[in-house]
């Protein structure tokens, strides 16, 4: 053995053929001496011959992912030898004739992305065939538990979230490319509240979305929508990172665009913990087979695909946002103003017309005026009122005369006064308008009574000065932190919300019912007992405290629910010593913890059998309300 692998260092091409033809020679054989290499590693760093030693080698059979000492493959040596070519042509020679998928799973699961680069690199693959074995793959390890190197993973997510996330988009994803580049070694922290303070500043939060996006595609196409069965380990596994990063960016604290004020909106911690149950759900955890009523996979994924849209809108350019900000100039200002006036001189009329039984006879007639008739519009023009909305309306020097009036008033008859919005429409029908800026501009009085003119070479230089003067205020500018969410999110949100509720509650009344019934099953006859039973009912205490602290704030009902809980329970307490009943309610109230209510003061053996004995009766009203629950979640469920 010693003489074939001399032969091979030596670089011997006949000799090392003509020692293969043995059969007793053991190919695969490491010498420890030789640093654990294998004949295979030799021939890599050889003084002649590399390649025509390689090839022979592993065509009669060597193995290429054998490691030697430095845990290093024949591959990964040469390269750390300096010889590019001949790691190149090591692995193009062991990955002749295997089939992508596998040769890829191979190089993955080796864990060395300079080889993996070379391969990609004269396999030459197209980008979206790239990208689904990487995925297919990545996920197939992961789900089989197969263990991945950190590098490589780092470099498979760099890879799909550069390219694939953006499929159609090229400058977004170079864009993209250049972001992830510029992050460098930068990194973020959680602090210890749960915030994270992110110093890569928006990247890594792009990253995140752009995950969350991709994920949320590949589950909204690949799996039926009406099938609340079709599962499979890819979806659980595209799930829990959903979850994981929807749980980073609800942590954000800083970011470096004002416009994610946004994300706050969004009830990111909520639809975590829905994910969170969802999981524990198909993972047949204990106790989580009660919420399929309430909550399955067609409601996740339509929550997901709300909160994944409204994400997307934060990772737009602002070029191609459909948000409602645009660069106000005079001349729309002036526009804006115009619509107010119209919309109040349509009030005005249609306000005459219901007041006049004249007026609504001959806005619903079409025969010609009389003469009384002719009169009372003569009337109507001479209102002041009317004199006065009709300046900015109209053109200039021009006033309603009783046909313009008559007309006016049978074209409104059939309709209600059209808003403002509805009107900013006829003249700018590609920019909208929000109800914020039309109330402001509204309640400019000053400015209305000013400005009557329909043209900005109407108005005089001092008038124009004042429109100028006005585009500058905050209002006006399109802050990114005045975007709401979308209407249609909006309501999905609000399900989220309730959905949320629901669940919180129904698990905070069994965890109750639990610590209640651990503290029921202890026996206070026997004296030894009292220690545990006295921490059993301080656990009961602390934790109905801190749900009720915790929903106090949304869930009121369920917070006055919770408080009477603690009133009845420490009512035995509160009745030994009646003047100190308020300075027990205070104690175990939501603004004390229980804990240092039982540092300070030992309760007696009376006591303690006082809150055992209203601790039965507080786990007979948690297992009525899981039951009056699950009813409710069940006439959810059937719809």
């Amino acid at each position: 053995m010693e003489s074939f692998l001399e032969a091979i260092l030596s670089g011997q091409y006949e000799a090392v053929r003509a020692a293969l033809e043995r059969p007793d020679l053991d190919l695969d054989y490491q010498d420890p001496v030789r640093d654990g290499n294998s004949a295979l590693h030799l021939a890599t760093i050889a003084k002649h011959n590399k390649t025509r030693l390689i090839e022979l080698l592993i065509d009669a059979g060597a193995d290429c992912d054998l490691r030697n000492q430095a845990d290093l493959t024949p591959a990964e040596l040469a390269l750390d030898k300096g010889s590019h070519y001949v790691a190149e042509f090591t692995l193009c020679k062991e990955l002749d004739a295997v089939p992508d998928e596998q040769a890829l799973r191979r190089l993955i699961r080796r864990g060395s992305v300079e080889l993996l680069k070379i391969f990609l690199e004269k396999r030459a693959f197209d980008i979206h065939t790239k990208m689904k074995l990487f995925a297919q793959l990545l996920d197939e390890l992961t789900v089989k538990g197969v263990s991945i190197d950190r590098s490589m993973s780092v470099f498979l997510e760099y890879e799909m979230i550069a390219h694939s996330y953006g499929e159609g988009d090229v400058e977004g994803s170079a864009a993209r490319q250049r972001r992830l580049g510029a992050a460098g070694g930068a990194s973020s922290k959680r602090k210890a509240d749960g915030k994270v303070q992110c110093s890569t500043g928006e990247t890594e939060a792009d990253r995140r979305i752009e995950l969350v996006q991709s994920y949320t595609k590949y589950l909204t196409e690949r799996y039926d929508h009406d099938n609340l069965h079709d599962l499979d380990d890819e979806f659980v596994v595209r799930l829990r990172a959903i979850c994981e990063s929807l749980y980073y960016l609800d942590g954000l604290e800083c970011c470096g665009r004002s416009d994610w004020a946004l994300l706050k909106l969004i009830p990111l911690g909520e639809f975590c913990y829905l994910c969170g149950v969802f999981l524990s759900i198909l993972e047949k955890a204990a106790g989580f087979e009660m919420y399929k009523l309430v909550l399955n996979k067609n409601a996740i994924v339509t929550f997901l695909r709300a909160v994944s849209e409204e994400l997307g809108t934060l990772v737009q350019p602002r070029s191609v946002r459909s948000d409602r900000s645009f660069q106000w100039t005079p001349q729309l200002l002036l526009d804006l103003i115009v619509c107010i006036r119209e919309q109040k001189l349509s009030q005005y009329v249609a306000r005459r017309r219901r007041a006049s039984e004249v007026l609504q006879r001959i806005a619903t007639s079409t025969d010609p005026l009389q003469a009384a008739d002719h009169d009372l519009i003569l009337k109507e023009l001479g209102r002041r009122e009317l004199a006065t909305l009709q300046e900015g309306v109209l053109e200039r020097d021009t006033k309603w005369g009783v046909a313009d009036y008559v007309r006016y008033l049978r074209d409104a008859a059939d309709r209600s006064p059209l808003t403002v919005g509805q009107l900013w429409h006829r003249y700018h029908p590609k920019l909208r308008l929000s109800k914020r800026q039309v109330a402001y501009v509204a309640s400019r009085r000053e400015l209305l009574a000013k400005i009557r003119a329909r043209r900005l070479d109407e108005l005089s230089r001092n008038k124009t000065k004042l429109l100028e003067r006005e585009l500058g205020a905050r209002e006006l500018q399109g802050s990114p932190l005045a975007r709401t969410v979308r209407r249609r999110h909006r309501i999905v949100y609000g399900q989220i919300r309730r959905t949320y509720e629901q669940l919180w509650q129904m698990h905070t009344v069994k965890r109750i019912a639990y610590y209640v019934e651990n503290a029921l099953v202890i026996d206070l006859d026997d004296r030894s007992n009292a220690t545990l039973c006295l921490m059993a009912i301080q656990r009961v205490l602390q934790y109905v405290g801190d749900a009720g602290k915790e929903s106090h704030q949304h869930q009121t009902a369920f917070a006055r629910m919770l408080t009477s809980l603690l009133d009845h329970i420490l009512s035995p307490l509160a009745s030994t010593v009646p003047a100190e009943a308020d300075y027990y309610r205070e104690a175990f109230s939501a603004r004390c913890t229980v804990g240092k209510y039982f540092l300070s003061k030992a309760l007696t053996g009376e006591q303690v059998k006082g809150v055992q004995e209203r601790l039965k009766a507080v786990y007979r009203f948690c297992l009525y309300v899981i039951n009056i629950q699950l009813i409710e979640a069940y006439k959810t469920f059937l719809g």
